[in-house]
């Protein structure tokens, strides 16, 4: 449902005068124009230039924040990716059929394998020195990656299942691999065995005849996040031909993400059985230094030195004082030679995902955060008009290209209290409301940005630029997570507003990072040199302390009179009549052509 499109009707306008616009296309500024509704009415300063006020009939109550895409392309590739476990079609050994999307393009460029067997030696686990167990396996045929449907005739392994430790009826068995069900938390659809440190646990697979092969596709354990200890993380896959005192056979080793304990993201992980050669581990990896160093620049966090892993995890905890949304224009994730890696789409996600949580049809999903967005040119000379203009279009630019959210904590009530609030008294109104379970909320209860690596990879630095468009809907406070270990934790800076409104008070950077603030992994002195001017601080200003002395202030601090912060604890519910009643319905849509 939250993948069609809903209808919006509205009048495209330029929001610059016919000259200026020419002046700008003979530039070679990229515009997005923006739209207006069919009142007339122009987008609001709280939510950017060139926005639609019209509100989706569908959605009543809630959010209801939208941007669209054009209805070809982005809308159904973001669904796509999101949906991607519901949409794996599977196939009988040998038959062909529609490729995989999710995977494809882990596999872009890797070579094929002739194989009937495949053995995989699970060697250890993520901490857990009692059991061991996946969720699924899927076995990818061919270069489309097409995932071939198996049972439990084409299955063997050693120990079974927990009948080894004289278990009956458990439902961990070893059919639940390839049942078909493998995003789920659910352990009814998962394999369990006993672990023993040193010991065997093999898993065969028998395809019956000899196929071309280009990898598999695992899903590790994924019970519950202390559940997740449990999942295979180093394992020795053995391919052969099957045939009697001969036949080609092809071994690789690989290391396998932990699951996130959790179901609200497609956490299987591509493995290649011939990756191409510029695949090839990090060789920076192997004589990592595990002594102290002492850190570089100062920061936020003495974080560790070029961290390996393969799960970022960013928590972000609050916005910059809107109660409703959080979000990012863009992210870089720098490897440990200083440059930044090659993300896809498919390597970002988050949840709550973005608004489509909501079953909302909106293009700011967190898979634009991989790809930077190209904003208009700036000629050395140029009219107040034309720089307002300019700013008008990059804002859309950035809006169309970010990622929005809205806040778990804002999500994050029971059904009684949101049937409560709506007025609504039980059965018999026909009416459809979201509960708290409703939504992709994490088992933290905040809000979560994922990075997936499909090998153990160090970095050096993280960059994030905060959600300009809107800044009070930027991240403030964060925290870093790698393979679960706490890497860093700082606040962002609040981005400057892209509407316009306010000319340029600084000279636009010639490495395009402006508004980019950087988290540093490493006291590599290039590296240092190149991000030290991106790093923020909070030392470097006086802090604002407020002070009480016997019910009495004697220190006055400039955020005594504040507004509560909207994202702390017990905010929502002590104003929640108030952030209900100002809710905002607003919606863009992105133009066409």
């Amino acid at each position: 449902g939250g993948c069609m499109a809903d209808a919006l009707s509205s009048s495209r306008i330029s929001m610059t005068s016919s000259a200026d616009l020419d002046a700008l296309m003979a530039e070679g500024a990229d515009l997005v124009l923006g739209t207006v509704n069919e009142g007339g009415t122009a987008a609001d300063a709280g939510d950017g230039v060139g926005l639609s006020f019209d509100s989706p009939s569908s959605v009543k109550d809630g959010p209801v924040t939208e941007l669209k895409d054009s209805v070809d392309d982005k809308q159904a590739r973001a669904c796509a990716q999101v949906q991607a476990h519901q949409d794996t079609k599977l196939l009988p050994c040998g038959v062909t059929g529609e490729a995989s999307g999710a995977g494809a393009a882990v596999l872009s460029g890797c070579g094929l394998v002739r194989a009937r067997k495949i053995t995989l030696r699970l060697l250890d686990t993520y901490g857990d020195r009692d059991f061991l167990g996946l969720t699924g396996i899927e076995v990818l045929e061919g270069h489309n990656a097409r995932p071939m449907k198996l049972g439990l005739s084409h299955l063997h392994a050693s120990p079974r299942d927990l009948s080894a430790l004289g278990h009956v009826g458990d439902p961990q068995t070893l059919d639940k691999v390839v049942d078909g069900s493998n995003v789920t938390d659910d352990d009814r659809h998962m394999w369990l065995v006993p672990y023993t440190s040193g010991a065997d646990h093999l898993v065969t697979i028998d395809l019956g005849e000899i196929h071309e092969l280009i990898g598999l596709r695992v899903y590790n354990y994924n019970k519950n996040e202390e559940g997740a200890s449990r999942g295979a993380r180093n394992v020795a896959i053995r391919l052969d031909e099957g045939i009697s005192g001969g036949g080609s056979t092809h071994t690789l080793d690989a290391v396998l993400r932990r699951a996130p304990g959790h179901s609200l993201y497609d956490f299987g992980q591509t493995v290649p059985f011939l990756p191409p050669a510029s695949a090839s581990a990090n060789a920076l990896l192997a004589n990592r230094s595990t002594s102290y160093i002492s850190p570089p620049l100062r920061q936020d966090y003495e974080p560790p030195m070029k961290p390996v892993g393969m799960v970022l995890k960013l928590v972000l905890h609050s916005s910059w004082g809107d109660p409703y949304y959080m979000g990012l224009d863009r992210l870089e994730v720098l490897g440990a030679n200083g440059a930044p890696l090659p993300l896809r789409g498919d390597q970002v996600t988050a949840a709550p995902h973005s608004l489509r949580s909501l079953g909302l049809d909106d293009a700011r999903v967190p898979e634009n955060l991989a790809v930077p967005v190209k904003l208009s040119s700036r000629p050395a000379k140029t009219t107040a008009a034309l720089a307002a203009a300019r700013a008008a279009s990059d804002a859309a630019a950035l809006a169309a290209g970010s990622w929005l959210t809205p806040l778990t904590v804002s999500l994050a009530m029971s059904e009684d209290a949101e049937n409560t609030m709506h007025g609504i008294n039980g059965a018999g109104t026909g009416v459809s409301v979201h509960s708290a379970h409703s939504y992709d909320v994490p088992p933290s209860g905040e809000n979560e940005l994922y990075i997936l690596f499909d090998r153990p990879t160090a970095i050096s630095a993280v960059r994030l630029w905060n959600y300009s468009k809107t800044p009070e809907r930027g991240v403030r406070d964060v925290s870093v997570y790698f393979d679960e270990l706490l890497i860093h934790r700082t606040g962002l800076v609040m981005a400057a507003p892209r509407d316009g409104a306010q000319p340029e008070t600084t000279t636009p950077r010639d490495d395009g990072l402006d508004g980019c603030q950087s988290l540093v992994f490493t006291n590599d002195p290039a590296i240092v040199r190149q991000e030290k001017a991106l790093v923020t601080y909070c030392g470097s200003e006086e802090q604002d302390v407020l002070c009480i002395d016997e019910r009495q202030v004697s220190v006055r601090s400039k955020w005594m009179h504040s507004a509560p912060d909207p994202s702390s604890e017990g905010v929502w519910d002590n104003h929640r009549a108030t952030f209900q009643a100002n809710r905002p319905t607003t919606g863009a849509v992105r133009a066409s052509g």
